[in-house]
């Protein structure tokens, strides 16, 4: 999946934010991957990826070039954004800039979006047990406010689709990287 987070610009002031997932229906590429498979870091054919970005960019009225991507690394790293493009190693995004548009990918890891309506500042975070613990929500928050001045009274964040504890099952080396009170017998 890919959550997209679209700060204000000319182009949707009718709606001042967008915030999407996608789903694997509705694009070209071919079993195991059928159908809209937006990930770079899979064995599918390129070209149906880029196809497939063509048409979820549509579906939301921007272009692909106006998106910004980074290949993620379960960390904590956030940048800052100011021009769309394709970046590495970073799990947060954050821009002040309309007309860029954020997109983090997820599968069973969580999108984290955060909005400040009054600045008009965002960020878009993945979030997977590793971020977690890192405390990448938490560095999303600094960041805005560091770098934008984002008063946390202010944020609004939208916490997107994930996996839940009934299918996502953990051992100790991972439950014993959390604080205990976050641990479900």
């Amino acid at each position: 999946m890919q959550a997209v987070f679209i700060p204000p610009s000319d182009a949707h002031k009718a709606n001042p934010l967008v915030a999407a997932i996608s789903t694997r229906l509705g694009g070209v590429s071919n079993a195991p991957y059928g159908s809209l498979n937006l990930g770079k870091s899979t064995c599918d054919d390129p070209s149906d990826v880029a196809q497939n970005w063509t048409i979820f960019c549509q579906a939301l009225g921007i272009e692909r070039g106006q998106v910004t991507t980074s290949n993620q690394v379960h960390g904590a790293e956030i940048a800052l954004v100011t021009q769309a493009g394709h970046l590495q190693g970073y799990d947060g995004l954050i821009t002040a800039t309309p007309g860029v548009y954020l997109a983090v990918s997820v599968a069973d890891c969580v999108p984290v979006l955060i909005w400040d309506p009054v600045l008009k500042v965002c960020g878009a975070f993945h979030a997977g047990w590793r971020g977690t613990v890192a405390g990448i929500a938490a560095a999303g928050v600094a960041a805005l406010t560091t770098h934008f001045g984002a008063s946390p009274q202010n944020l609004r964040a939208w916490v997107g689709p994930c996996i839940c504890a009934q299918t996502f099952e953990v051992g100790s080396d991972v439950a014993d990287a959390f604080n205990e009170n976050y641990i479900r017998p």
